[in-house]
């Protein structure tokens, strides 16, 4: 298996803080921006991303921070988070929920923070 520097995860890791201002809760996985913005989106929230910082329990990771109360814009269930570019209309990244429980309309949410992390390669 190969070896990567760090630099080789970071330079992904650094795509993804300088595209993403955007965090949605979403009813299922979404494939496209489109389903994550708006098809399955719950709610979303504007957000910044931490610097690339060293991966659990390998490789390079960033953090989304929690979300501050954001108002739910559609009933359901969050079962995924999408974080989004919307400037280019970019799905950068998803993954689920840790602790899903049913949203209403005009609920608030708060998303705990959640990292990215892109793993060391496993020699098989």
């Amino acid at each position: 298996m190969a070896f990567f520097t760090d630099a080789v995860f970071d330079s992904g890791l650094l795509y993804v803080v300088a595209s993403v201002d955007q965090i949605n809760i979403c009813s299922q996985q979404p494939t496209t921006y489109t389903e994550a913005t708006n098809t399955y989106s719950l709610g979303s929230a504007a957000t910044t991303l931490t610097a690339p910082t060293a991966g659990l329990p390998s490789g390079r990771s960033v953090t989304v921070p929690s979300t501050s109360p954001t108002l739910v814009t559609a009933s359901g269930t969050p079962t995924y988070w999408a974080v989004t570019d919307s400037i280019s209309g970019t799905l950068v990244s998803t993954g689920p929920v840790s602790n899903p429980g049913p949203v209403t309309v005009d609920q608030a949410f708060v998303l705990e923070a959640i990292t990215i992390t892109i793993v060391d390669p496993i020699a098989v």
